[in-house]
């Protein structure tokens, strides 16, 4: 009886080594087949992420951008195109607003993927593409259909109009109607001509005192073109008018501020609070 249970331990000790070293279990013809493409020792690390989905095409991503521009009610007026490779997504074109600008460039970014996403222009209207973003104009700045003032007022209906509006400076047209621009006239001009002088500012007019021929811009001009001017002529504010000399609006200094960088701001006040040279009305 020993001698069959020592051989039954040793057999069951040599079954178990068998499978240990990759022989067949009882009862198995074929070994279980290893997934496709691996083999012994080849098999996929768990860790390792499934193949990527396949790149959408360049025709693909141009088709997504335009339906969604074509899409955006805010976009209707605007002249934007979009040109895509395997490397890169390309506006051109104009915009009215610097709003419309950055909305298109974000639906743009939004398709674009991997593609490097840059911008051009071919055409210049209003706002325009361009490698550095959207020129702003001076109409998006400018303080709208400002007050005006006649040759023909007083100096205290004058000073008044200046109180009330809080500002410093004040175009004078030739009548309310027509809004044809004479000249300028600031809070300085009353203080030193009139008041300084000992003049009657209930009964003295504006007229002799106005700065004729002002620094004027147009509102479809870049605001870099009224700030060289505010620089060279040491002038605060800017009478905007159309191609009749109508006044349309004014640009201040401080319009300048709250829109354009602080160093170009900074240079600005600079060159205009030098040592004052023979200038225009401030």
């Amino acid at each position: 009886m020993k001698c069959i249970l020592c051989g039954l331990v040793l057999l069951l000790a040599s079954l178990g080594l068998a499978q240990q070293q990759g022989q067949l279990p009882p009862g198995q013809s074929t070994p279980p087949p290893f997934p496709q493409g691996q083999g012994p020792g080849k098999q996929m690390p768990p860790d390792q992420e499934a193949p990527p989905a396949e790149r959408i095409s360049s025709t693909q991503v141009q088709q997504q951008i335009e339906q969604h521009l074509n899409a955006e009610p805010t976009l209707t007026s605007t002249n934007v195109r979009v040109k895509t490779d395997d490397q890169s997504v390309v506006l051109a074109g104009t915009v009215d607003t610097r709003g419309q600008h950055d909305l298109a460039m974000r639906i743009a970014k939004s398709y674009a993927g991997d593609r490097r996403l840059s911008t051009k222009s071919k055409c210049v209207n209003t706002h325009r593409f361009s490698k550095g973003g959207c020129f702003v104009k001076i109409k998006e700045i400018m303080s709208a259909n400002p007050a005006c003032c006649l040759p023909r007022d007083t100096a205290q209906h004058v000073a008044k109009l200046m109180c009330d509006r809080n500002v410093g400076s004040m175009p004078v047209v030739i009548d309310q109607q027509s809004r044809k621009l004479v000249g300028m006239i600031t809070d300085r001009d009353l203080c030193c001509s009139v008041v300084a002088k000992g003049l009657d500012p209930k009964s003295t007019r504006i007229e002799k005192f106005i700065s004729t021929n002002p620094v004027t811009c147009r509102d479809g001009e870049n605001v870099e073109k009224c700030e060289r001017a505010m620089q060279e002529h040491q002038i605060r504010r800017i009478p905007i008018v159309d191609s009749e000399d109508r006044v349309i609006g004014i640009v201040s200094q401080a319009d300048m501020a709250l829109r354009d960088k602080p160093e170009r701001v900074s240079k600005t006040v600079a060159e205009i609070s030098k040592p004052q040279r023979p200038a225009m009305a401030a």
